[in-house]
């Protein structure tokens, strides 16, 4: 995905190993349609993607999106989490029209159950962000972002993963637009921070940021040498 969109963490093959059991042993004791046995497909289509295998994570995800489809129920958590997880590996694949779909309808989920300053609205909001920039849109794009960043201040702690996430998007924007302070600001308000922390007390979005922000600041570190 490049820096506008952070990769998911990888998911060690013992643990997809028993990410299969766990989603077999679900299946036998409880269906192929009952919302544990969902969750677990999901869980293991997320560790088929970590680990390069699209094409497997993508037929897990459709299958749990027709079942609930056939099962005439509203899209619940499970189904927008599973939709959600499309919508990530169809933008990085760069099939960007289903992508944009998708990240509309999520955040419209999100935006109808929650509110507009929920975590997962908020997070939603920056997806499609992210997306309509690549569609070329970045009017659209940079108002999302900016309104969703703004809501962030507003109602999450300032060491939420959601709100350093839309930092970092919101640091690139201000780069990308040749607005050098806005990006040294918003790395030295939102971001430096992550620094200072151990790596294993950081979400995983946030450990992926403290990479992108050391690999920038020894790149600078080098040409000023």
């Amino acid at each position: 995905m490049g820096e506008t969109g952070l990769r998911v963490e990888r998911v060690r093959w013992e643990d997809m190993e028993y990410l299969v059991g766990a989603l077999a042993a679900s299946t036998d004791e409880h269906g192929p349609h009952h919302p544990q046995t969902l969750a677990a497909a999901h869980r293991l289509a997320v560790g088929f993607w970590s680990n390069g295998d699209t094409q497997s994570a993508i037929g897990l995800l459709d299958q749990i999106l027709k079942t609930i489809t056939n099962e005439a129920a509203p899209l619940d958590v499970i189904g927008v989490d599973a939709l959600n997880t499309l919508g990530k590996i169809l933008f990085q694949e760069r099939h960007l029209e289903q992508a944009c779909a998708i990240h509309r309808e999520v955040l419209e989920f999100h935006l109808d159950r929650n509110g507009p300053t929920h975590p997962d609205a908020l997070a939603a909001q920056g997806d499609l962000a992210t997306v309509l920039f690549e569609l070329g849109d970045t009017r659209d794009a940079d108002a999302l972002e900016q309104d969703a960043f703004s809501r962030a201040q507003q109602h999450l702690t300032g060491r939420h993963p959601v709100r350093s996430v839309l930092a970092w998007h919101v640091a690139l924007t201000c780069q990308r637009n040749g607005n050098a302070e806005g990006f040294k600001r918003a790395l030295a308000e939102e971001l430096l921070w992550l620094l200072a922390e151990e790596p294993k007390n950081l979400e995983p979005d946030q450990r992926a940021i403290r990479m992108l922000l050391e690999e920038r600041l020894q790149w600078n570190t080098a040409s000023r040498c």
